[in-house]
Order: C-alpha cells, then sequence, then structure tokens
C-alpha cells in the first residue's frame, strides 16, 4: 500500500459518482493572524526577484512594477507590457460535507502571494504563534478526457512550469473564485489545453469522484478530481494538440491511459507515481475503483 499512495492520499470519497451540479463551492471567511501582509508582501518580493534574475539569464528582461493601484503587490512585465507574474486570486480548501448526493466544498478566498508564503518559516511561526490552522495551498480541479476508444487523457507539463514541471496531469488548474461554475471552469481548460471544444462532448456529462491531496511536492494541495466522455479519438486529440497554433507551457504534449481493467490494472504496477502530478496519479486509481469495482482495488492493492 506505501507505493500506491506514496504522493498522494484522499481526503474525501464520494460515496457516488457526481454531476457538477451535485458539487457547490460555499465561501468561508479565511482565518488570518494579526502582522501577516507584511511577511506576504516581502516573499512575494522576492519571488517575482527571483523570477526576474531566472528570466534574465535566459535573455529575457522583466520589470517589477505594481499590479495595479488597488494593490499594494507588485508584477513583473516585460517590455511590451505584458504581464508574465502576477498576484491572481486563488481558493483553498477549508472542508468537505457530503449529504444526501450533494456535496458542499467549503473554500476561502486568497491571493497567489498568500497561499505561495504559506509554507515561509516567518508564516508558519506567525500561524504556530496565534495558535491558527495553517491554509492548504491552492484548491484545483483535475479531470480527464475519457476518449471513444477508452482512453484517458493525460496533458504533459513544460520543463519550465513552476508546479510540477515535466510530469503529467489531467485538464484543469486552480478556480479564482468560490463562486466560479465548476464544469464551465472545465470546459475552458478542457479547450485550451487539449484543443477539446464543448461541441465534442455532453457538458452534463462531467462525473466527479473524490478530493485528493499531494503528499510530496506541494503537501496539502487538494484537487477535485473526475472525468467526462467526448466523442474523439485519442488518435484525433493528438492530432489536434500537435497542429493547434499556441502550445501553453502547462499543457505542452498529451499521453494517454489504458481504461479497459487489465490495461489500467498493468500500466499502475508498471509506472512510477512519480510520473504524475499526484492528483493525476489519485485520478488514475479512483477512476479505476469506481470503474472496475471493491475487487478490482483490492488486486491492485495485493499487486503493489
Amino acid at each position: 500500500m506505501s507505493r500506491l499512495k506514496s504522493t498522494w492520499g484522499i481526503l474525501h470519497r464520494f460515496e457516488k459518482l457526481l454531476g457538477g451540479e451535485s458539487i457547490k463551492f460555499t465561501e468561508v471567511p479565511l482565518v488570518i493572524p494579526p502582522g501577516i501582509d507584511p511577511i506576504i508582501w516581502a516573499n512575494w518580493n522576492r519571488q517575482l526577484r527571483d523570477k526576474q534574475q531566472e528570466m534574465a539569464i535566459k535573455g529575457e528582461h522583466l520589470e517589477i512594477r505594481p499590479y495595479d493601484q488597488n494593490s499594494k503587490l507588485n508584477a513583473l512585465y516585460n517590455h511590451n507590457g505584458e504581464i508574465k507574474m502576477w498576484p491572481g486570486s486563488v481558493v483553498t480548501l477549508i472542508g468537505v460535507e457530503e449529504n444526501t448526493g450533494k456535496v458542499v466544498i467549503k473554500v476561502a478566498k486568497a491571493s497567489y502571494p498568500y497561499i505561495a508564503a504559506i509554507n515561509s518559516p516567518e508564516v508558519d511561526e506567525l500561524y504556530s504563534y496565534n495558535l491558527l490552522p495553517k491554509p492548504r495551498p491552492a484548491l484545483a480541479v483535475c479531470t480527464f478526457a475519457l476518449t471513444s476508444d477508452n482512453n484517458l487523457t493525460m496533458t504533459v507539463r513544460g520543463e519550465r512550469t513552476n508546479v510540477y514541471p515535466s510530469r503529467k496531469y489531467g485538464q484543469g488548474g486552480n478556480p479564482q473564485n468560490p463562486k466560479d461554475d465548476i464544469v464551465k471552469h472545465q470546459m475552458h481548460e478542457m479547450e485550451e489545453e487539449i484543443s477539446v471544444e464543448p461541441s465534442d462532448y455532453d457538458p452534463s456529462g462531467f462525473r466527479f469522484a473524490a478530493v485528493v491531496e499531494d503528499k510530496e511536492e506541494f503537501p496539502g494541495k487538494t484537487d477535485l478530481v473526475g472525468w467526462v466522455p467526448v466523442n474523439l479519438s485519442s488518435e484525433e486529440i493528438a492530432r489536434r494538440v500537435k497542429t493547434r497554433e499556441k502550445h501553453p507551457n502547462d499543457a505542452v504534449a498529451v499521453a494517454f491511459v489504458p481504461m479497459t481493467p487489465d490495461g489500467l490494472m498493468k500500466h499502475l504496477i508498471e509506472t512510477d507515481p512519480k510520473t504524475y502530478c499526484p492528483p493525476a496519479y489519485a485520478g488514475l486509481v479512483v477512476y479505476g475503483f469506481f470503474a472496475n469495482g471493491v475487487e478490482w482495488m483490492r488486486d491492485l492493492i495485493k499487486k503493489l
């Protein structure tokens, strides 16, 4: 069982697969200790300077200047005024409640600089001193397109991404607001990352299975995981991704995992979990459980 959960864990597996209409975000206040703002600002400016120096070595010169008139935080811009690193908003998981086929995911709204600083010693000390629970890293949604030839579609992240470089993930990202619609968020991500448009599938077909967490790269980071059947073969998705005009750095290519019971079992046994982002590997295991049943899962655990 240690290899199966070497990089990830399940926080909450749903009693049954749920559509997007059965899952809602609800906002709760983020508990912030007094005196944290100057620490957040200093930590964020250090990150901007580090990124600026990293890009300068690669020949790209970026400028640090205020994000906007209403913000005390800075951002990175190139010479054309295009923003390259900015203090956007994210949500962080507070808790999950399931009752009679409905799931409420309690989240708090925060800024990326705040979340990016929570593992710094200064922030850790401040939360400990005030006897407050420290927030988790940003909540993400990770889903997979299930192709007409029975494969789950994985994205391959670029070598220069800040999060999980060169590893395999699903289609997804971080919602920015507690009011974000989960299905609409994923529809946008699928179109942007793998060139699968809403006309290629039924959006009501999204099924969500669990909330999982990273135990390796970003301990405590959570993902809502699920999948959706699409009317495209893996060959067609691969062709679209290869011939598209823009290649987002967090999805430079695609890979596919067979979803037959034996094919998925073999893949999970033979593949190092660290090939994947922890929530993506967790998503494959959770899919196997819901698609193939308890006995399949027990057999997988024995073989691992």
